[in-house]
């Protein structure tokens, strides 16, 4: 009965531990992003992930000098791409494609934004996060 009870103390003690363990969570946009600074990007689109934890898009942009320079952004959840209006599929973009994007530039200086807003090559808007469509918060 001894050892039964010790087991069964070590086992309610590791469900207690796992259970106390911090649960992976979602960043905040303005931890890594600068809501301060909305930007808009126009760019031709290399590539695109229509994943989790976030819908990607690598865009090529030319700079006020006219060098070409990489740019990633991230926009919202894949499980979202469904609930904007028009809905994001695995079709709405294509590399080629010219798109612009307005969000907020990264904080640490890196070529990537938090886009809230993008106008497809159709020149339709998709808002992608409601009530950020310029950048900051409406």
């Amino acid at each position: 009965m001894t050892a039964h009870l010790a087991r069964y103390r070590g086992a309610l003690l590791l469900a207690a531990l796992l259970a106390s363990s911090p649960a992976p969570a979602h960043h905040s946009l303005t931890l890594h992003y600068d809501s301060t600074r909305p930007m808009q990007l126009t760019g031709k689109v290399v590539s695109w992930k229509l994943q989790n934890p976030h819908v990607e898009v690598v865009l090529e942009v030319r700079n006020s000098r006219g060098a070409v320079e990489t740019w990633l952004v991230e926009t919202i959840p894949a499980t979202r791409a469904a609930s904007v209006t028009p809905a994001l599929t695995d079709t709405t973009l294509k590399p080629g494609d010219i798109v612009k994007f307005n969000g907020w530039p990264a904080k640490d200086g890196t070529r990537r934004l938090s886009g809230n807003s993008m106008t497809l090559p159709s020149g339709q808007e998709v808002l992608l996060r409601p009530g950020y469509a310029g950048g900051a918060p409406n």
